[in-house]
């Protein structure tokens, strides 16, 4: 008898399971695109709440109809008419991201842009493909057929001139009009479009995606213009004046016209918008100083471990000289750097000048020295 009960929950169990996944692919297919205005600002208002800056979103699609980008949260259709997003899938519930590192997504449009595959495969299988209507408005896992596939990229395509000028001084000019992490897309015969955020705005640094613009930039008439991408569906970010922030420790970024993003550190004085532990706030921020001068302060140096005699150097970006740098002494909680160009951005850089005996006591330092309070200041 309990042999035959044994044998009853486990088949119980089997069916269970067997149910569940049925249930799961069943959802999985029934993933519909958010297009009304209320399921698209629920949506983004999500989604912009899980910023990520590693997760710069990519363009997919560019032309003077729509233009289409993704994250690894959601895909977006934005059109160019009525300028705001009309469409958007969620890639979470479709499970086209993973993480284990053994799988590639892949997003293509088709040349005209009516149609786009979402894919995730693991070396030649398929683990997840779909197909998604743009002009239906419709998800489907039935397999549909593409002409011919869109390849806008600029930096991929073939040809030696765009717009009348050579491929190469076009993509030097995106450079400086602010092209960073984005791929650039052409849009049309003049036209070159890729993402940025909008230039001397105060953005929380953990708030920026809400912000993401789409920035084109005409070539022939050499000038660009930004657009919001998510603007009416979350409230982005409009405050060009520091004195008009609430800072209560946040930490505020922003861009410059060529695209770098910066720590204002003139801006932020005398608030706790410059205070921060040692490794979050100086290592890998950009700083723009109008006087000349850039003064980093520790609370109290003796907490740190000195004994692989830590160096602080300041470096441009532009890589115009050689870094200053500074050994971080016993006693001393001040250090100034001065001589700095206003019109360059810097970065502080911090690391050791003696090797650590063993990778566990380098480890134990750095994570003591991470620990520091400082406070930055021009």
């Amino acid at each position: 008898m309990k042999r035959k009960i044994r044998i009853l929950m486990l088949a119980a169990a089997v069916m269970l399971a067997l149910a569940a996944s049925g249930c799961q692919k069943k959802a999985e297919r029934e993933q519909k695109p958010f297009v009304s205005e209320k399921e698209l600002k629920a949506f983004i208002g999500e989604t912009t709440k899980k910023d990520e800056v590693s997760d710069f979103p990519k363009l997919d699609y560019a032309s003077d109809q729509r233009v289409m980008f993704h994250n690894s949260q959601g895909f977006y259709v934005f059109d160019m008419k009525e300028k705001k997003v009309t469409a958007a899938l969620d890639l979470v519930k479709m499970k086209l991201f993973s993480e284990d590192g053994e799988t590639e997504t892949k997003i293509i449009v088709s040349g005209d842009g009516n149609v786009v595959r979402l894919l995730r495969t693991k070396g030649e299988d398929t683990v997840k493909d779909y197909f998604y209507d743009v002009k239906e408005q419709t998800l489907s896992d039935q397999k549909q057929a593409f002409d011919d596939v869109y390849e806008g990229d600029i930096q991929k395509t073939g040809e030696k001139k765009f717009a009348g000028h050579p491929k190469e001084e076009v993509i030097r000019e995106l450079m400086e009009q602010g092209q960073n992490d984005s791929n650039a897309m052409i849009q049309n015969d003049r036209t070159v479009d890729f993402l940025g955020y909008p230039s001397g705005v105060y953005m929380k640094e953990d708030q920026m995606f809400k912000n993401v613009s789409l920035i084109q930039y005409d070539v022939k008439a050499k000038k660009k213009s930004v657009t919001p991408l998510f603007d009416g569906f979350v409230k982005t970010d409009q405050e060009t004046d520091a004195s008009k922030l609430v800072f209560e420790g946040s930490r505020f970024m922003k861009f410059s016209e060529n695209g770098v993003l910066y720590f204002d550190v003139d801006a932020m004085q005398k608030t706790g918008g410059t205070k921060g532990t040692f490794g979050d706030l100086v290592i890998g921020n950009v700083f723009q100083s109008n006087s000349g001068k850039l003064t980093v302060s520790f609370e109290d140096i003796s907490k740190a471990d000195l004994s692989l005699k830590p160096v602080l150097s300041l470096n441009n970006i532009d890589e115009k000289g050689e870094p200053q740098m500074m050994e971080l002494k016993e006693g001393r909680n001040t250090y100034t750097f001065s001589g700095l160009k206003k019109e360059l951005f810097y970065y502080i850089d911090y690391y050791a000048t003696k090797d650590a005996p063993d990778e566990k006591s380098m480890k134990k330092t750095d994570q003591q020295n991470k620990k520091l309070r400082v406070s930055i200041s021009s």
